[in-house]
């Protein structure tokens, strides 16, 4: 690896980058301790898991099911994967698709960490609408593995394009999907609304890192060909 002469940088990514970083490992650790001191069950999750329960309905259960079924971390992961081989084959292009696989296997990896050391439990099994789950609950995968792959593809794409339009589609879009998971699984009976906000907490702080390391590379001698 050979060093390069620095590079002048976009303060304005640098500073989203680092507010990423900061706001999500200080949320994150926020919310873990408001869980662990026992505050979170009375005063939000359990009136919060009253109110999904309350509210369901046929049609809301056959698109919420379709919604957590396509962002299983079991499976969106591979497909992300897959996606990403063929885009750099296609385009002949390493630099950005090795950012979203890199993304995607550090959060596949940080989630199985995560629920093996922290002890959650979920919501009673008999309210949850698809089948008993008794892994762990904290945090939500479904929610972590999507809100990484939206937010990490949405810095992508508007990260190399000078269209105005472009940033407020993305991150709309990114915004939309990733609420859609995250209340697929408050509704269906699966997490509470502290599980899925550790994993927007975890969401950014991924999409920080990635940021970092999109920013720094010219600096390190990885500068190769630059993607469009």
């Amino acid at each position: 690896m050979s060093f390069a002469p620095p590079a002048r940088l976009p303060r304005r990514r640098i500073a989203l980058a680092a507010s990423c970083l900061l706001f999500g490992l200080l949320a994150f650790a926020g919310i873990a301790v408001f869980v662990f001191s026992g505050a979170s069950a009375m005063s939000v999750d359990q009136p919060d898991h009253a109110w999904f329960v309350a509210e369901r309905s046929a049609a809301a259960t056959a698109v919420f099911t379709a919604v957590t079924s396509v962002s299983a971390p079991e499976l969106l992961p591979f497909l992300v994967i897959a996606g990403a081989l063929v885009w750099a084959l296609w385009k002949r292009q390493w630099w950005r698709p090795l950012l979203l696989i890199g993304a995607m296997l550090f959060t596949v990896a940080l989630t199985v960490l995560l629920k093996l050391f922290i002890t959650h439990d979920r919501p009673a099994a008999d309210q949850m609408l698809l089948g008993p789950d008794d892994q762990h609950s904290f945090p939500s995968g479904h929610t972590l593995v999507a809100a990484v792959f939206l937010l990490v593809s949405a810095y992508l794409v508007v990260s190399r394009s000078k269209r105005r339009f472009v940033a407020p589609a993305a991150a709309s879009a990114a915004g939309l999907g990733i609420l859609a998971v995250a209340v697929s699984r408050l509704y269906l009976g699966y997490h509470w609304l502290t599980d899925v906000s550790a994993s927007l907490a975890l969401a950014l702080l991924v999409l920080g890192a990635v940021m970092s390391l999109d920013i720094g590379r010219p600096r390190f001698g990885f500068a190769g060909r630059q993607s469009p």
